[in-house]
C-alpha cells in the first residue's frame, strides 16, 4: 500500500465524489427555496411516482456518492449499456469484445479491492444502498485534491 493510487483507482474516486456533489448541490438548492423544499418534502414523503424531473438527483438517495461496476464503466471505459426486451440492461461482449470486457472488470474489481483496502472507499452492498461510497478518509483525500 505504499504505493500511490493508479488511473483509474483516480477516476473511480472523482466519480463517487461527483456523485456525491451532484446530490449536495441539489440539496443546497433545494433548502435555499422553501416552496421547492415544501414540494420535496411531498415529494419524499409520499413516495410519490414518477418522481418530477427537478428531484431526479434527489430522489436517487444518492447522498452516500454510492456507484458500481457499471458507473464506472459507462463513465470511466465509455461502453454503452443495452437493454434487453423485459427492461433489463447488460453490456454487450460481443460490441466491446469478451476480453477487453474481462479485463477491464478484473482491473475495475482489484482498483475497487485495492481502495476499500487503503480506507478510502466503504462496499456497502448487501444494505439498504448498494455500491460504493466514499469514506471520511476518502472525501478529505478529494478535499486535499481539489476536486
Amino acid at each position: 500500500m505504499g504505493r500511490g493510487l493508479s488511473e483509474l483507482q483516480k477516476a473511480i474516486l472523482k466519480l463517487s465524489w461527483d456523485e456525491l456533489e451532484e446530490w449536495r448541490n441539489a440539496n443546497i438548492e433545494v433548502r435555499k427555496d422553501p416552496e421547492l423544499l415544501a414540494e420535496w418534502r411531498a415529494v419524499y414523503v409520499g413516495h410519490v411516482k414518477p418522481v418530477p424531473k427537478k428531484f431526479a438527483v434527489m430522489a436517487k438517495d444518492n447522498w452516500l456518492g454510492l456507484i458500481d461496476v457499471r458507473d464506472i464503466f459507462v463513465k470511466v471505459y465509455g461502453w454503452h449499456l443495452r437493454e434487453r426486451s423485459y427492461g433489463a440492461t447488460y453490456f454487450s461482449k460481443a460490441e466491446i469484445g469478451v476480453k477487453p470486457y474481462m479485463a477491464a472488470y478484473i482491473a475495475v474489481r482489484k482498483s475497487l479491492d485495492r481502495l476499500v483496502a487503503r480506507g478510502l472507499i466503504y462496499d456497502s452492498h448487501g444494505g439498504r444502498y448498494s455500491g460504493y461510497s466514499l469514506t471520511t478518509k476518502g472525501q478529505d483525500l478529494m478535499t486535499k485534491l481539489g476536486k
